[in-house]
């Protein structure tokens, strides 16, 4: 079972939220850092055994916990390579880096926490950008917990990366984050927003890079199925 959201501030939703339009942006595409207004994590003490655990233990705890903490920007970074691998040479955009405007983050953090709304939010933030549309990305909740916590050691954990042994040695780490994007074409219609809870792991073996790719992956996965393409719309003269 999972433990209680570290981020507080948030819970993960039933399932998907989304909006798509049949509409294709191609050109050249700004993406804009991540967005992550999350609560600061702190260390899980406790183990399935209930004991107390040692100095070593903590530390290393201590490091999964600063590393669950650096996916916002990992999963962000790799989102977009993980769209030109899955869209291939059916999209002709490119995807170029971009800067929030001063007050940007904010605004976008204020729509996530439910105080006004996101499609308007990122909208403006749309327009005010050169190219032919933008690319957000962002991360509204974020939890990790120690398998050990929750499960006896030398048991096999099945996860979506695959099967996991509980070592308290590693502690590898069962992280969930709620992650969702937009494309907003350039004149501030969203033409695709997606959200979703993602689940990964993070281990000795399996580090932030990796667990990012990994929720990246996964995100775009299920965007590219709802990504127009010019060859979505075009009929043949019979047809």
């Amino acid at each position: 079972m999972w433990l209680a959201w570290l981020a507080c501030a948030h819970h993960v939703a039933p399932g998907p939220s989304w909006h798509f339009e049949p509409r294709v942006t191609d050109g050249d595409i700004v993406v804009m850092p991540v967005v992550a207004p999350l609560a600061p994590l702190t260390v899980t003490r406790g183990t399935w055994l209930g004991r107390n655990l040692d100095l070593t233990s903590l530390e290393t705890r201590l490091e999964r916990t600063i590393a669950v903490g650096t996916l916002p920007q990992a999963a962000s970074a790799e989102f977009p390579g993980a769209l030109n691998a899955r869209i291939g040479r059916e999209w002709s955009g490119r995807f170029r880096p971009g800067r929030l405007p001063v007050g940007g983050e904010d605004r976008i953090a204020a729509a996530l926490g439910g105080w006004t709304d996101l499609d308007h939010a990122l909208s403006d933030l749309a327009r005010a950008n050169g190219g032919s549309g933008t690319l957000f990305t962002w991360v509204d909740a974020l939890e990790g917990t120690p398998l050990s916590a929750t499960e006896l050691p030398g048991d096999i954990v099945h996860t979506p990366v695959g099967p996991v042994v509980v070592d308290l040695g590693d502690e590898p780490y069962l992280v969930r984050a709620r992650m969702g994007m937009a494309l907003v074409a350039s004149d501030g219609e969203v033409v695709l927003r997606y959200r979703e809870a993602l689940d990964t792991v993070i281990s000795a073996q399996h580090g932030p890079s990796r667990a990012g790719r990994a929720l990246a992956d996964a995100l775009a996965d299920e965007v590219v199925r709802v990504w127009a393409l010019r060859g979505d719309f075009e009929t043949t003269d019979g047809g």
